[in-house]
C-alpha cells in the first residue's frame, strides 16, 4: 500500500516529465508538441481526482481564487494582443496553450504536497536529468538535436562534452531547496542531494546561477558540519 505523500511525489515526477517532453528519449517520443499539451492537460485532471478530499475547502477556495486571477490575467493579455497588434482571439488563446503548467499552481494550492514530496520529486528529476545527460556522452542514448525558428540545426557541445541537461531552471530551482534542506539541518541525505544537484548544474554549463550559492555553501559546511 502506497501512501498518499509517495504517490504525490511520484505524481509530481511525471509531471516534470512531461513538462520536458519527456526527457527527448525515444521511447517517450510522444511527449512533444501538441501531445504534450494534451498529457498536461490530462495529468491535471488526474491529479485533481487522485488527491480530492471533500474537507479541504479552504484549498479548494484559494485554489479557485488563484485560478480566476490566472485565467483573468490571460483574457486582459488577449485583449491588450488585439487592441494594440490586432491579433485575434483565437491565435491568442492557441498560443497560450503552452503555457498550460500555469494551471498545476491551483491544482498545487489544493492538494498542498509535503516538502517532503517536493523534494523527493525534484530530487528523481535531477537524477534522470543527469544519467540521460552521462547517457549521450556515453551513447547509449542517442542525442536529439533541435532546430532554430530558421530551420537550422543547432548542436551545441559543452566543455563537457555533453549538449544540455533538460529543466535546468526547474533543477536550479531544486538546487536552492536542498541547500536550504541542508542549512536547517545537515545530514547525509540531504548533502548527497546538494552535491548531486550542484554537479548537474555545472554540468550543463550554467555556473553563474551558482554566484549566490557559493556563499550559502561556504556558510553551512563552517557552522553547520
Amino acid at each position: 500500500y502506497m501512501n498518499r505523500e509517495k504517490k504525490i511525489s511520484i505524481y509530481l515526477f511525471i509531471v516534470l516529465l512531461v513538462s520536458q517532453s519527456g526527457m527527448q528519449l525515444p521511447f517517450l517520443c510522444f511527449m512533444k508538441g501538441n501531445n504534450q499539451i494534451i498529457l498536461a492537460g490530462l495529468l491535471w485532471f488526474v491529479g485533481y481526482f487522485l488527491f480530492h478530499k471533500r474537507n479541504k475547502l479552504a484549498g479548494h477556495l484559494l485554489a479557485m481564487k488563484l485560478f480566476g486571477i490566472l485565467l483573468s490575467a490571460i483574457i486582459i493579455s488577449t485583449i491588450m494582443a488585439y487592441n494594440f497588434w490586432g491579433q485575434d482571439f483565437i491565435t491568442s488563446i492557441l498560443l497560450y496553450r503552452h503555457n498550460i503548467w500555469i494551471i498545476y499552481l491551483p491544482l498545487i494550492l489544493y492538494i498542498k504536497p509535503t516538502q517532503r514530496s517536493i523534494s523527493s520529486s525534484l530530487f528523481a528529476f535531477t537524477v534522470l536529468s543527469l544519467s540521460v545527460w552521462l547517457g549521450q556522452i556515453i551513447g547509449i542514448i542517442p542525442v536529439t538535436l533541435r532546430e532554430s525558428i530558421w530551420g537550422e540545426v543547432i548542436d551545441e557541445v559543452n566543455e563537457f562534452g555533453g549538449r544540455a541537461v533538460y529543466g535546468i531552471r526547474i533543477i536550479t530551482f531544486a538546487f536552492y531547496l536542498f541547500l536550504a534542506e541542508m542549512a536547517y539541518k545537515f545530514t547525509k541525505k540531504n548533502l548527497i542531494k546538494v552535491l548531486v544537484t550542484f554537479i548537474t548544474i555545472v554540468f550543463a554549463s550554467q555556473r553563474a546561477l551558482l554566484l549566490f550559492a557559493l556563499p550559502i555553501m561556504a556558510y553551512t559546511f563552517i557552522f553547520k558540519v
